[in-house]
Order: structure tokens, then C-alpha cells, then sequence
């Protein structure tokens, strides 16, 4: 959420490192892509548009339409996770999970992002 200019209060912070619940973390890692404030992120109620669309016609289109930006926000999601966690990322695994257009990779990524100890067990 900081990268994207919204405010991430130290309440918010504490809230998001003492989440054990792995279910949980991922659902608000999903909501804070694209939510528009940060009192969005934890509302249960909110449907990611990927788990919503039925039709096969359907997810291939937003697939297509959002696939590019997808990779990129997933990246910054793993980042924003383990810097919220105050875990120390080092400009190589930035650069790594930036560079990295696959979501096939960085998708595991993401839901281990809640439960590493160092930013390079992404990588394990």
C-alpha cells in the first residue's frame, strides 16, 4: 500500500505481523492490489475479480487484460508483505521479483511470502 501512495498506519502494520492465519494474509495480500484505501484490504465480504468470473471467455479476457500488470503487482504484494513482516529485503531479491514477468513463479512466492523468515527462502 505504501508503494502505491496510500498510508499504512502503525496500528495497521501491527495487525498485518501478528496474522498468523496463512488464509487470511493471502486474502488481504489479494485486496490490497487493487484496493483503493486500506480499510478495503481487510473486508471479508470482497470478491478478487479472478475468483468471481465463470465463463472460460471470461477469465481468458481479464487474463489477457490484466496479465501483464498482474506479475508486477504480485511482485510489489511479496514486497509489501515482507517489508509489513520487517523483514530486510536486499536489492538483489527486489530486483529479482521485480524483473520477474511469470506469475507461474512469483505466485508461490506470494504465499510464502507470509510465513518466510528471510527474503531469500523465497527462492528455496
Amino acid at each position: 500500500m505504501d508503494a502505491r501512495g496510500i498510508p499504512v498506519t502503525e496500528e495497521t502494520r501491527t495487525r498485518i505481523q501478528e496474522c498468523k492465519d496463512q488464509e487470511t494474509l493471502l486474502s488481504w495480500i489479494r485486496n490490497a492490489a487493487t484496493a483503493p484505501d486500506i480499510d478495503i484490504v481487510f473486508d471479508k465480504s470482497r470478491v478478487h475479480i479472478l475468483d468471481s468470473a465463470e465463463s472460460p471467455w471470461i477469465q481468458r479476457w481479464i487474463g489477457y487484460g490484466v496479465g501483464l500488470g498482474m506479475a508486477h503487482r504480485t511482485a510489489k504484494a511479496i514486497l509489501a508483505t515482507l517489508e509489513a513482516r520487517d523483514i530486510p529485503v536486499s536489492k538483489e531479491v527486489r530486483a529479482r521479483l521485480m524483473e520477474c514477468g511469470d506469475l507461474t513463479i512469483l505466485t508461490p512466492r506470494l504465499d510464502k511470502a507470509p510465513t518466510v523468515n528471510s527474503a531469500e527462502e523465497l527462492f528455496e
